[in-house]
């Protein structure tokens, strides 16, 4: 079951969508594939950032493109992003 959720996933492409924020779009592949959320402290802004766990164990986040240090009082909450998949280190 988990590899057809996986193709129809995967079929859609990792592209530019404009998703809201990290945050509303993990929850939104939850409700639609299920997994889960993780969350962690961001290392471009002062808050934090969600990753959607997918049922088949790998992690994916939405993201800027081209992601930098913002300053303190940055609040990403719209942005045009990109779908990565989270690379073990």
């Amino acid at each position: 079951m988990h590899t057809r959720i996986e193709e129809d996933f995967k079929k859609r492409g990792i592209k530019l969508e404009n998703q809201g924020n990290c945050f509303f779009w993990a929850f939104k592949k939850v409700f639609l594939y299920g997994g889960r959320v993780k969350i962690k402290k961001s290392k471009t802004w002062f808050g934090f950032h969600s990753i959607w766990v997918s049922p088949w164990g790998k992690e994916y986040e939405y993201t800027l493109p081209h992601a930098k240090k913002q300053p303190w009082w940055y609040i990403p909450i719209i942005y045009p992003g990109v779908i990565k998949e989270v690379k073990k280190r």
